[in-house]
C-alpha cells in the first residue's frame, strides 16, 4: 500500500479505545470531554471518523495528541509548509505565600502573514495559491462541487476528509492547522490540574538523581 493510501486503514474509534486502555482512561469521560454519547459512550469506539475538534478535546482527557500520531503516520511523506505561525514563549511566576506557580504565554513576536481563522478559509488559499478549481477538488475527493464551497466556508472538518485533502494538495493540513503551534497550548491545559511547587531542599547540599528544584504534583481527577 502506497503512502497516500495508508490512511484506508485508519479508524479513529479503535485509535481512541486503545489509547484510553494504555492511559486507562473511561469512556465515560472521554464522552464527557466531547459532549456527546453519555448514555452510551462505547459508540465512540465503534466511529470510523471524527471531527478534528472532538479529537483535540480527546487527546487533552488521554494526555496523547492523537492528531499528531495520525499525521506522523499517514502523512510523512508530506513536507510541512505554508504560513510562518506566530513563536511562542511562556513565563513562570510563583506565589511565594503558597509556592504555585502560574504559567502564561508569552507571544514572542507577530509573523507578517497569519493564518485564516479557520481550516476552511485555509484550505481556499491553498486552492487558490495552486490555481486548482472546485470541480477538480471534488472529483478527485469524490464529492459535489457545492460540498466543496460549503467546505471552504466552516471551521470543522472531519480527519479522513482532511487527509484526502492533505494528499490531493500536497500540503500536510494537520500539522499546517492544527499541530504547529498546539504543543504549549496542550500543556498549559494539562497544567490546569497539577500544581508545581519548590523543594524545601537546598540544591547546594546535593539532590538524589530522582529530585530537583521544582516538582510537578497531578490533582487526582475525579471519575464520575
Amino acid at each position: 500500500m502506497e503512502n497516500n493510501d495508508l490512511w484506508k486503514e485508519l479508524h479513529i474509534g479503535r485509535m481512541i479505545k486503545e489509547t484510553a486502555l494504555q492511559q486507562n482512561v473511561s469512556s465515560i469521560k472521554i464522552a464527557k470531554a466531547i459532549g456527546r454519547y453519555v448514555n452510551n459512550e462505547s459508540k465512540i469506539f465503534k466511529l470510523d471518523d471524527m471531527y478534528v475538534i472532538d479529537l483535540q478535546k480527546i487527546s487533552v482527557v488521554l494526555k496523547v495528541n492523537l492528531l499528531e500520531l495520525i499525521s506522523k503516520k499517514y502523512l510523512s511523506h508530506i513536507p510541512v509548509v505554508g504560513y510562518n505561525l506566530k513563536k511562542e514563549n511562556f513565563a513562570i511566576t510563583c506565589d511565594l505565600s503558597t509556592n504555585i506557580f502560574k504559567i502564561n504565554i508569552i507571544n514572542a513576536f507577530e509573523p507578517d502573514l497569519k493564518k485564516p481563522e479557520n481550516i476552511g478559509k485555509y484550505i481556499a488559499e491553498i486552492v487558490e495559491k495552486k490555481a486548482l478549481t472546485q470541480n477538480f477538488i471534488a472529483s478527485k475527493i469524490g464529492r459535489t462541487q457545492g460540498l466543496i464551497n460549503h467546505v471552504f466556508k466552516r471551521d470543522y472538518i472531519k480527519v479522513k476528509p482532511l487527509i484526502k485533502l492533505s494528499n490531493i494538495l500536497s500540503h500536510n493540513l494537520i500539522a499546517e492547522f492544527y499541530l504547529i503551534d498546539s504543543d504549549l497550548k496542550t500543556l498549559l491545559h494539562l497544567l490546569d490540574d497539577c500544581e508545581i511547587r519548590l523543594s524545601t531542599r537546598n540544591p547546594q547540599e546535593g539532590l538524589q538523581s530522582n529530585e530537583g528544584v521544582f516538582s510537578i504534583i497531578l490533582k487526582p481527577q475525579q471519575e464520575t
